[in-house]
């Protein structure tokens, strides 16, 4: 690997991998954080994991994403800058400049963001879970006959439930298992109805 033209120390992405999971294993329930990192790196991140066999792992190590790009977006305004890229967002708001194709740089950049102007205004429902376009996804046959709406595919995704997980509970309990998980996220009447129809119509034509 080289920098600038001159050679650096480098691991295989494999190792690499490893010793990003050794790390999240030190730290209590962590939460990735980065700017577009859900329509950048997670996919990058999610591709790797899943070609070393890693992934499964991995998902039980975290807790959940920050994408810092969508959060600044809520809290500072278009008249405050010109745009939400990180080096803009530093600029303005921590006066300073850094290089940002240095990845330690970029990553205590948005650190030092995150914690003194995003921070505060962080909530639950800025959390996503690393997966969700592949759980929002599993929905889309759903979505497509008009069963759910592409907002209730989004908030099933958003609590961390795909369509095999409501599959599963339908399968472990037919008569109470998809109306159990579904209310401990928040979800009654029409949407547990239309889950339990589903299944039991689609078990009826196996």
């Amino acid at each position: 690997m080289y920098r600038y033209g001159k050679e650096i120390d480098s691991v295989h992405i494999h190792q690499a991998l490893l010793n990003f999971l050794d790390f999240l294993k030190s730290k209590s329930s962590p939460v990735l954080i980065g700017h577009n990192i859900g329509s950048y790196d997670v996919p990058i991140l999610s591709r790797l994991l899943e070609e070393f066999g890693l992934l499964a792992a991995f998902l039980q190590l975290i807790s959940g994403c920050i994408d810092t790009l969508k959060l600044a977006r809520k809290v500072f305004s278009k008249s405050e800058i010109p745009n939400y890229k990180q080096s803009t967002l530093v600029k303005a708001f921590l006066g300073k400049d850094y290089d940002a194709h240095n990845a330690l740089e970029d990553v205590k950049s948005l650190y030092q963001l995150f914690e003194e102007k995003l921070h505060s205004h962080c909530r639950n429902v800025d959390i996503f879970p690393f997966h969700l376009a592949k759980l929002e996804a599993s929905y889309a046959s759903l979505v497509l006959e008009k069963k759910i709406s592409k907002a209730v595919a989004r908030r099933l995704a958003n609590s961390g439930l795909g369509l095999n997980h409501l599959h599963l509970s339908f399968k472990r309990d037919r008569n109470a298992g998809v109306k159990s998980i579904l209310q401990e996220r928040g979800f009654k009447g029409k949407t547990v109805r239309c889950f339990q129809t589903f299944f039991e119509d689609t078990h009826s034509e196996e």
